[in-house]
């Protein structure tokens, strides 16, 4: 009879450890603070999931709070020990003041099955001659004085460069 216990006593065990076993996602900071950024520009933060677990993490789903939040995720699938870079981009435009943009990991850890991830800060209203990055295709200009040397040196507007009009003949 003490064989059987002792037997029966073992496998009990083994299938409590076994069903300890799980995926575990990990994040090296949960929430970046951006500080300060202009309005329109471009806020990039990569954040660092890491399976701290002894199975395989699936990332089943990435979502953001909204669409000016896109992320990147290059691997969803991280053995016991392996992380991955998840990037997210938030544009700043039509936003002013504090900010609070989350973004959803959804995956098999059965403890956190949806890990909430956080980009705060401040947006504040760009001077007049602050030009946003994506605002350079559009508001980008170049002014040729076409005129004689001498004359350019005389008065010409601020910015402005000087290739005489003999020069591009040809």
């Amino acid at each position: 009879m003490d064989k059987i216990t002792t037997v029966t006593l073992l496998v009990c065990l083994t299938m409590g450890i076994t069903g300890a076993a799980a995926p575990r996602s990990s994040v090296d900071n949960p929430v970046y603070n951006f500080g300060e950024a202009l309005k329109g520009s471009l806020v990039i933060h990569t954040f660092t999931l890491t399976n701290v677990g002894d199975e395989t993490l699936t990332i089943n789903r990435v979502r953001t709070s909204c669409g000016c939040t896109t992320t990147t995720l290059s691997n969803t699938s991280l053995a016991p020990g392996e992380s991955v870079g998840l990037e997210a981009v938030f544009d700043t435009w039509g936003y002013g003041g504090r900010v609070l943009k989350s973004i959803f990991v959804e995956s098999n850890d059965p403890d956190t099955p949806r890990l909430t991830l956080r980009l705060t800060g401040v947006v504040k209203e760009p001077e007049p001659y602050h030009i946003a990055v994506g605002d350079l295709n559009y508001l980008f200009y170049l002014l040729i004085d076409l005129r004689e040397p001498e004359d350019y040196a005389v008065g010409h507007l601020m910015g402005a460069i000087n290739i005489p009009y003999a020069e591009l003949e040809g």
